[in-house]
This record gives structure tokens, C-alpha cells and sequence, in this order.
């Protein structure tokens, strides 16, 4: 129903259309509500079921089709406009960042950066923005100039991120807040309501395409760079080679010395030169096995008199993790730790693995044990007959905050080997290596290793298995599992 069509059916006498009807023939009305409702959904937001992704999207769609109409009324709403278009055009970045597994990485760039202190002027500028639009369609409507509720806004705003500096995470503050902010958004729209009670009419901007196929130009753009992130940008860039053996004499020395002590040959024929060379004059090996499964396994119910059992049976186990331990010749007497992986069924490969340690000098079994070297490992795959090997994409220390098990948080540093597999490869595997030396007499030996392995691509935001380890692996999820294996033994 146009304007046009509301003044024949009153000059007809028939009963007033409704309130919807109003602000749908209205475009003062109608493009002010989605401002409106559009600044409360990008304001307020939920952190669960992805609402903090899908409410400020809607809010953010509802603003830029607000302004759209306003943008040629005045200066002010042509400020607005601009804003909410940097806005859109930043939401959409992030968005299709959280399908790839680089989000992180871009978060801590300089553009990133730039991008995030634009971002906490955005809401500022968008309310002078609002409060000059609002003082100028006041003069032009002839009522009198009265933005405090914008002025409030703004307050309201300072008070937000006053408590942000402060880390505040109280629920009193908060609730305070969350209240002061309907009153606003009232009192807004009661601002709105009375300057089109006053008569204030406006001409919408000229259009190029509806309203319609503008939300669903932006909503196929996000979609198309979200397929893109899902698809080619789920994995780390592996570098990988055909492996090159070559025979040297020390090498082979060293090998068979290994292999008599019982060192695990599915292992020995994984090891760099480098990690071979380091077990030289090798005295004694402890080696561990054990498989591992990836999957939900079956349940069997065993029935006997006065009591019924379930058990979980695996009939595949998809992870078999051996480690080792090496005692090497001289004083003091130190090993070298051997954890070594590989995929006996493909479990399919989503994105990101990851392996955690917690080494000899970790945790309270740490005092007669130190760390004494580097991480030092490789990932290998067989296709066609031959053997491809890659570093890992990343291998060292990562500093975080872990949280405690009876509350609150602490720093702590472990240690991460990151990386990917390309699909339909055989025999995926690898391994990480450290040296360790003995300060105290008495103490137990024990390192351990936590695989953590991406189960599904459709997570949203995506996160890589490191990113998962952090702060903690002790739980898995539908996109995740976390396996945990170790080697101890008393020297």
C-alpha cells in the first residue's frame, strides 16, 4: 500500500489501517524501527548457539537497510550510513575468517589491529551520527531539539567500556546496564514516534534494486566466502617431500645397535638422521604400545543373575601410539624420549591434528627430571609406493592460561606439535623427540602425550586442534577427541 492509496481510503471514510500497515506505508517510521531494533541486536548479544554470529548479522542487515532510506535526508544519517556500511563490510570479513583455521593468526596482525580500534569508535560515531540526524529532522519538522536519549547513549557506551578496562564480570553491573539500554532504545523510539506524530514525512533515497535483493547480494557474498573458507582454507600448509635415504655406516651402526635393544623398527625407520645420530652408544630401551580408538564403539549388554553389565566394545582402533625410552652412555645419565603415532585405519582427516606434552619436567613427578634440549620430529605418509615426509607446522612452547580444577586460573607453559594430513594418503604417521636428564636419584620417569584429533569440518567458528588444546584437553567434543597415552617407568 503506497502513501497515495492511505489518502483514498480515509477520503472514503473507511476505519484507519493498522499500526503495521502505518510503518509499512511509513518510511520515516519503518526505517527508524530497523535502526533501532538493528542497534539493539548488535549491542546485546548471547554467547551460545552462535547468537553472537546470527543476532548482530540480522541487526547489522536491518541498519544498513534502515540508512539506506534515510542516508539522503541529511548529513548525519549520511554518517551513519557510511559507518554501518564499514561495519557490514568488517562483520562479513570476520564471518568468513571463522571458517578458516587462520582467524587467529589475522586477529594478531597489524590490519587486524587497525581494524579493532575502528570497531570501538564505530558505536561513538554512529551515535553522533544519530544525534545529528535526529537535531536536523527536528528543525526541518519544526519541534523543539531534544536528543537526550542519544546523549545517554553515548554514556552508556563510555560505561561499557569503562567496565571492559576494569575486566568486570559481575552480574549487578551488568543486569544495570542491560536496563539503562531498553530505556534508551524507548526512549529512542519514542523520539522517532513523535516526530512522525508531528507530520515529518521523508522521500527514501533512490534505489537501484530492492531492499530484498540487497540482503540477499550480501547474504550470497558471505555464503560464497564462507564455502571458500570451508573448503580451501582448513588446513595448515604442510611442506611435503619424497623421502631421500641415504646409507651411512655410523647410521647403520646405530640402527642395529637400537634394534637389538628392542627398539621399535615401525619407529627406527621414521627417525631423521639428526634423531638417530642422538642415540648413539644407546645401553638400554623401554618401549610402550597401545591402540587408541577414534570411534563411539558398540555397546554389549551382559546379563547374569542380579546384575546387568554394559560395556563399550571397539572392534577398530584407529590410533596405535608407541613411545620410547632411550639411556644413552655418560654422566649424568640421560635418555631420550620417543613418542611416536600413526593411523592404522584412515580416520578421515577434517583440518587440524595436534599433540600436546607434558614432558619429564612437568607436573609434580618433575623434580628429579629435566628437559635438557629441543622438540625435534617429523609427519610422514606413504602414497604410490613411496614415502613423503614434512616438519610439522609448528613444534615448541606455548604459553597460556589453564584453568585450575577447583576454580579460578594460572600460566602455564606446554608444549604443541601442529599439523595436517592430506586425504587418502596410508600409513599417516609421526613422531616427536626430547633428551631429558637426571637431577635427583629416585624419581620416576614419565612423559606423556595428548593427541587431539578434528573429527568434523562443520564447526562454526572453526577452531584448529591447538587452538582446541588450549586451555585444556581433557574433554572432547563432536568436532574433536583427545587421546591420552604416556610412558613411565622407574630407572
Amino acid at each position: 500500500m503506497s502513501v497515495q492509496e492511505l489518502e483514498e481510503l480515509l477520503q472514503l471514510g473507511l476505519l484507519p489501517p493498522t499500526d503495521a500497515v502505518v510503518v509499512e506505508i511509513t518510511p520515516w517510521r519503518k526505517a527508524v524501527n530497523r535502526v533501532l531494533i538493528g542497534l539493539a541486536l548488535n549491542t546485546v548479544t548471547f554467547h551460545f548457539l552462535n547468537l553472537d554470529y546470527i543476532l548482530p548479522g540480522i541487526g547489522i542487515l536491518l541498519m544498513i537497510l534502515g540508512f539506506r532510506a534515510l542516508r539522503t535526508e541529511n548529513r548525519g544519517f549520511r554518517l551513519c550510513w557510511f559507518v554501518t556500511l564499514f561495519r557490514t563490510a568488517d562483520f562479513i570479513l570476520w564471518t568468513v575468517l571463522s571458517t578458516t583455521i587462520w582467524r587467529t593468526a589475522f586477529s594478531e596482525t597489524v590490519p587486524a589491529l587497525v581494524l579493532n580500534l575502528c570497531n570501538l569508535l564505530v558505536p561513538f560515531v554512529l551515535a553522533l551520527g544519530l544525534r545529528d540526524g535526529f537535531r536536523a529532522v527536528q528543525r526541518k519538522a519544526g519541534v523543539p531539539v531534544q536528543t537526550k536519549g542519544i546523549t545517554a547513549l553515548i554514556l552508556w557506551y563510555l560505561a561499557v567500556c569503562a567496565l571492559g578496562l576494569l575486566q568486570y564480570n559481575g552480574l549487578i553491573l551488568s543486569g544495570i546496564l542491560v536496563l539503562a539500554f531498553v530505556f534508551i532504545i524507548r526512549s529512542l523510539y519514542r523520539l522517532s514516534f513523535a516526530l512522525d506524530e508531528a507530520g515529518y514525512v521523508i522521500r527514501p533515497a533512490p534505489r537501484r534494486c530492492s531492499d530484498r535483493a540487497m540482503v540477499l547480494v550480501l547474504l550470497a557474498f558471505t555464503a560464497a566466502g564462507m564455502a571458500v573458507g570451508y573448503l580451501f582454507f582448513d588446513k595448515y600448509p604442510m611442506h611435503w617431500a619424497e623421502t631421500v635415504r641415504t646409507e651411512r655406516q655410523d647410521l647403520t651402526e646405530i640402527r642395529e645397535n637400537l634394534r637389538d635393544l628392542g627398539f621399535p623398527d615401525v619407529v627406527l625407520q621414521d627417525l631423521t638422521e639428526a634423531d638417530l645420530e642422538a642415540c648413539a652408544g644407546a645401553q638400554y630401551v623401554y618401549t610402550v604400545q597401545k591402540d587408541h580408538p577414534v570411534n563411539d564403539g558398540r555397546q554389549v549388554t551382559t546379563v547374569t543373575e542380579g546384575s546387568t553389565v554394559i560395556d563399550t566394545v571397539y572392534d577398530a582402533k584407529e590410533l596405535r601410539i608407541t613411545s620410547a625410552a632411550v639411556l644413552l652412555a655418560g654422566e649424568p645419565e640421560e635418555w631420550r624420549l620417543f613418542h611416536h603415532f600413526e593411523w592404522v585405519e584412515d580416520p578421515g582427516f577434517f583440518g587440524t591434528d595436534a599433540l600436546q606434552f607434558w614432558p619429564v619436567d612437568y607436573g609434580s613427578l618433575s623434580m628429579g627430571w629435566r628437559l635438557t634440549g629441543d622438540y625435534t620430529g617429523q609427519v610422514l605418509y606413504d602414497a604410490d609406493g613411496k614415502t613423503y615426509v614434512s616438519p610439522y607446522y609448528s613444534l615448541g612452547s606455548v604459553i597460556k592460561e589453564t584453568e585450575g580444577f577447583f576454580g579460578g586460573s594460572y600460566v602455564a607453559t606446554d608444549s604443541f606439535a601442529a599439523f595436517s594430513f592430506p586425504d587418502g594418503k596410508d600409513r599417516c604417521r609421526g613422531y616427536v623427540t626430547y633428551p631429558a636428564t637426571k637431577v635427583m636419584d629416585g624419581c620416576i620417569l614419565s612423559s606423556n602425550l595428548n593427541f587431539i584429533h578434528q573429527q568434523s569440518k562443520w564447526r562454526f567458528p572453526v577452531q584448529s586442534a591447538l587452538e582446541f588444546g588450549q586451555p585444556s584437553v581433557f574433554y572432547s567434543d563432536k568436532n574433536y577427541i583427545a587421546l591420552q597415552d604416556d610412558i613411565l617407568l622407574q630407572p
